[in-house]
């Protein structure tokens, strides 16, 4: 099996690729950041640290960019990782609710995170 395992050619992702995603999802930098922190420490309602949340919300806005649809089962699998286990099932809902409304605001309006805020049980922008 090794042998094979010569020809698959790992993916590098260079450090210029992750800056100019980052750059995409987050265009108003530290400010972008924070906001979606916040909001997943509200959605987990405080159960986990800033650093965590932080973590999280890179993760999945990341992927969340990706030209993959964006469903629960992708974002269950992207967080299956490390912190599925903070999310029970209506956290996870709301999550995926909070990404989709960034992706449609910044696909459509060209909105960027901090510019998403919520409304009841909803997001506007």
């Amino acid at each position: 099996m090794s042998f094979f395992n010569f020809f698959y050619r790992k993916r590098k992702i260079s450090t210029e690729s992750i800056a100019e995603t980052n750059q995409n999802c987050f265009p108003k930098g530290e400010a972008d950041l924070i906001a979606g922190t916040n909001e997943v420490i509200l959605i987990l309602e405080g159960k986990i640290s800033r650093a965590e949340a932080r973590d999280i919300f890179i993760k999945c806005v990341n992927m969340s960019c990706e030209p993959l649809k964006l469903d629960r089962d992708r974002l269950v699998a992207n967080l299956e990782d490390s912190s599925v286990h903070y999310f029970n099932i209506a956290q996870t809902d709301k999550f995926l609710s909070y990404l989709t409304a960034l992706t449609v605001a910044r696909n459509i309006f060209d909105c960027s995170p901090i510019d998403v805020e919520r409304d009841g049980d909803g997001y506007i922008w």
